[in-house]
């Protein structure tokens, strides 16, 4: 299958260049070869992130519908501040509880 290649110019720092180079050379590729693996592997990785993305707010999604359903549509009301009281308290045991540990 033959492919239309675009021209495209891309400015990459020395270092970039160099170690392309380098590794071109040892693999005898062009640059372009492996610039075009790069970008190829680069957009496959985005592909799978936005799908893995995707998945997991439908997950939140079905949940939440869930919790929903089974509190007949009535959302959760809840108390930070109580919340951060609580996890405080709690947490301030803990660390009593080490100190006396010890």
């Amino acid at each position: 299958m033959e492919q239309h290649l675009e021209r495209m110019q891309i400015l990459l720092e020395r270092n970039q260049r160099q170690r392309l180079a380098k590794l071109a050379s040892a693999q005898k590729r062009s640059l372009s070869n492996l610039i075009r693996e790069a970008v190829d592997r680069y957009l496959e990785q985005d592909e799978l992130r936005r799908a893995h993305a995707k998945r997991a707010i439908e997950q939140l999604r079905t949940v939440r519908n869930s919790l929903l359903q089974s509190r007949r549509g009535q959302p959760m009301e809840i108390d930070v501040a109580g919340l951060i009281h609580q996890m405080r308290e709690e947490r301030a045991d803990e660390l009593d509880g080490r100190v006396f540990d010890h």
